[in-house]
């Protein structure tokens, strides 16, 4: 059985195989499936990925590389903002002469955390179709994963959680930047900040502990996924076939099983 991930976009999905990526849409011409190949990054080295803590960072490293490359130009702009803004934030004080103390600092940092949850707070009531969307790939995936042909009845009897979603990565690496930056003052750098924390983040989430595994369960359910129509779940069912299809015989499935429904819906 192959390794899928996915993500929502507001008006499709994105499945990523070993070898292909395949993102369906709908648009007002219909359902439109397209490929291309995942790029191989840094494989030329592949030990760091069993290295304790650093094959967190380079998980990071890595994911945000792939997104870089393959992501379109809004997503690039909003890449080169993030870095812009965290340079801005870090070296402005020294580059002005202004003496800044250490908790100075770590009151930016705190503004920058509560500033994020706060926008997450506003993007929940804004983006109500991509979480249906998001729902749809969860569905797709755990339907494939526990052996079920991709027709529609059996995704929409499947659970739209999902205990390798990034959100549950996304709780444990806020919760422990509110106690290492937020209770405990540690603040090297910005980047150094975030990347030490997802390193941590990701061993955590490696371990599946119950406890954040139900707080990530809970932001699923009731914050970034909702519950999709059928045409969410048709959008996700034929690109899982797409994608599923290229990586088995390179090519995309001449019959679609939720074709059928396409008339209706």
């Amino acid at each position: 059985m192959l390794r899928i991930a996915g993500f929502a976009r507001l008006n499709g999905i994105t499945f990523i195989g070993p070898k292909y990526q395949v993102t369906a849409t709908h648009t007002g011409k219909g359902i439109i499936i397209k490929q291309k190949r995942v790029p191989k990054l840094f494989s030329f080295a592949a030990w760091p990925k069993k290295v304790p803590l650093l094959r967190g960072m380079w998980t990071f490293i890595e994911m945000l590389a792939h997104m870089v490359i393959s992501g379109s130009k809004k997503a690039k702009t909003a890449f080169a903002a993030l870095f812009l803004l965290g340079a801005y934030v870090e070296f402005w004080p020294k580059a002005e002469k202004i003496p800044v103390p250490k908790s100075s600092t770590l009151i930016t940092e705190n503004i920058l955390i509560l500033g994020n949850l706060l926008m997450m707070v506003v993007l929940i009531w804004a983006l109500q179709g991509l979480f249906r969307y998001h729902a749809a790939e969860h569905m797709a995936i755990n339907a494939y994963l526990s052996g079920k042909n991709l027709n529609l009845e059996n995704i929409r009897e499947s659970s739209r959680i999902s205990s390798r979603c990034g959100t549950n990565l996304v709780v444990i690496l806020y919760l422990i930047q509110i106690i290492l930056i937020g209770f405990l003052h540690l603040h090297f750098f910005v980047y150094l900040d975030v990347l030490f924390t997802f390193a941590i983040a990701y061993e955590i989430f490696r371990l599946q502990l119950k406890p954040f595994i139900w707080l990530g369960t809970l932001a699923q359910k009731h914050i970034v996924t909702r519950k999709p129509e059928n045409y969410h779940l048709i959008i996700g069912g034929m690109g899982l076939e797409s994608l599923i299809s290229l990586e088995e015989t390179g090519e995309f499935p001449k019959q679609y099983t939720m074709k059928e429904h396409l008339s209706s819906d």
